[in-house]
């Protein structure tokens, strides 16, 4: 299938385009909102914490090693090896179609 196979398709492609691109300024000023006024009146408070340092205790740093080995386990089997087993699966295991 071709995407642009005349130069009536590539102008309504691109005036198509164009008005996804200036929906959001459409949006805006029919809205009558000031972007850059209201962005820099905003006021960013942060909280600081003068607690002692967050330390574990031991069956949290037991369990979070346990669910860090897991989750290399689950990611190496399921994104690298998954696949090869299936090929092999259905080289091995197919009705031919991959012989």
């Amino acid at each position: 299938m071709c995407t642009a196979c005349s130069v009536d398709n590539v102008v309504k492609d691109f005036i198509a385009f164009n008005v996804i691109v200036e929906l959001d300024d459409i949006m805006v000023s029919m809205l009558s909102v000031n972007l850059q006024e209201s962005i820099t009146q905003q006021q960013v408070e942060y909280k600081t914490n003068c607690d002692k340092l967050f330390k574990p205790t031991e069956f949290q740093a037991i369990s979070n090693s346990l669910y860090k080995i897991l989750k290399v386990f689950y990611e190496v089997v399921y994104f690298y090896f998954f696949p090869m087993i299936v090929i092999v699966m259905c080289y091995n295991l197919g009705d031919g179609v991959t012989n």
